[in-house]
């Protein structure tokens, strides 16, 4: 029986493959120190790993950089130069994708089913509070928050078309 591989590509158009395997959990946990089986499980340790996955594109690339090892590594790929490869949307993809493989690699239905919902779960909070960050930006008068909060959505979202035009520069705000 073959596992579907589900892919992303990078900012260079690279496409990586995502086929998890128990050598790539193995990997990800003694390299990432991320149990990718805590995803499936459901409880504190799913709650847990899925908020590190929505929250940490440092911890996302580890992640993604173990599970992707041999094939990075014969393209000549290391650690680094992969993590400059992760930015904007290509971070919200590489996500989706890892979410889709440990899904592809749960062993039952009920992993599966425990999987999927973990999944809906993550991308329903993802998108609420993105809305709710949006609507607390648009109220806000305080230029060095503004451009805080700017700065840290920049680093996640920052590649996403039109994502500058959604929060308001302190000159908007002064005048």
């Amino acid at each position: 029986m073959e596992i579907e591989a589900v892919s992303f590509e990078d900012t260079t158009g690279y496409k990586w493959h995502l086929n998890l395997t128990v050598g790539a959990f193995r990997r990800v946990k003694q390299e990432a120190d991320f149990d990718l089986s805590g995803v499936a499980e459901g409880g504190e340790k799913t709650r847990h790993s899925l908020i590190q996955l929505m929250t940490d594109p440092l911890v996302l690339a580890d992640i993604l950089y173990a599970a992707c090892q041999p094939q990075a590594e014969k393209a000549g790929i290391d650690s680094s130069a992969f993590g400059e490869r992760l930015a904007g949307p290509v971070i919200k993809r590489a996500r989706e994708a890892l979410l889709e493989a440990i899904v592809n690699f749960t062993q039952s239905p009920e992993q599966m089913e425990v999987a999927e919902k973990n999944i809906a779960t993550m991308k329903r909070l993802e998108k609420m509070a993105m809305e709710a960050m949006m609507e607390g930006i648009k109220s806000l008068d305080d230029t060095e928050t503004l451009m805080a909060i700017k700065l840290m959505l920049g680093n996640i979202y920052g590649g996403l078309p039109g994502f500058s035009d959604l929060i308001p520069t302190p000159s908007v705000i002064e005048s």
